[in-house]
């Protein structure tokens, strides 16, 4: 059992809910719902009644968040009286990224991985709770040190079995400006003239995915994501530039962990 998995618990039971934990503790949602039913597994004992309403504790919950409390007040006590460094390292990224490059730290209990907005990431670096982001856009922020850049192909693709034409698919991007993708996107359709194109904006990749699946839709995305997927197929002879993967930690928050992206 980890220190890291009672302060999980903790926050899902004083905030009732696994999304409303994530978001405060910088992690994804998926990745909270998996601890808690790590620790029921461990404890073999239910600390939650989950409903449409949010989750309460049960009995054993209740008793076991007495403990949980205790355990995090020493454990918070230890750190200040001997100034004990963590461990983990806090990675934050874009989804695209995450789902591309960081799927393998899922489970690494020394990673945490938030889930963010380019914008938002800056500020967790600057404040201090992220140690490295990751983003697809070169970051321009005196406070910020690039500490490693990857190379990124980026293609078309679309769903295998749509033989549509290139230009006669429904063009998907993401609703977020700094999106690079997005950004790719767009200038290959004012390149081509092809800006009367019915253009669907999208909150997330998930989304995109579904619709690329099963729609005569096409957009411009990582290959690695593009090959990994069994129903997409990358489109021949319409490869956009390369992107590129930029690895940034703080300046004035020097620390001592180290992060390379392979």
């Amino acid at each position: 059992m980890e220190t890291n998995d009672l302060k999980i618990f903790y926050e899902v039971a004083q905030l009732r809910s696994t999304i409303k934990a994530a978001e405060k503790l910088n992690y994804v949602q998926s990745t909270v719902s998996k601890k808690i039913a790590r620790l029921e597994n461990q404890l073999g004992k239910k600390l939650f009644h989950r409903t449409n309403r949010g989750m309460t504790l049960t009995k054993e919950g209740e008793q076991f968040l007495t403990y949980a409390a205790q355990i995090l007040a020493t454990v918070s006590e230890l750190e200040e009286a001997f100034q004990i460094e963590e461990t983990q390292i806090r990675i934050g990224s874009t989804q695209s990224i995450t789902k591309n490059h960081l799927q393998r730290y899922i489970f690494d209990e020394t990673v945490e991985i938030c889930i963010k907005s380019i914008t938002e990431l800056i500020q967790g670096i600057k404040a201090g709770t992220i140690d490295f982001m990751i983003v697809n856009k070169k970051i321009k922020d005196q406070q910020l040190k690039e500490t490693q850049r990857i190379e990124e192909k980026i293609v078309w693709t679309q769903a295998k079995g749509n033989n549509t034409e290139l230009f006669k698919n429904k063009i998907l991007i993401s609703r977020d400006k700094d999106c690079p993708y997005r950004k790719a996107t767009l200038d290959i359709l004012n390149e081509e003239k092809q800006l009367e194109i019915s253009i669907i904006e999208l909150d997330t990749l998930d989304i995109m995915l579904t619709m690329l699946e099963t729609n005569k839709a096409a957009a411009i995305l990582p290959k690695q994501l593009v090959t990994a997927n069994e129903k997409l197929q990358e489109l021949p002879n319409q490869v956009p530039n390369q992107g590129t993967i930029y690895v940034y930690a703080g300046k004035k928050n020097p620390i001592n962990k180290k992060f390379k992206l392979l």
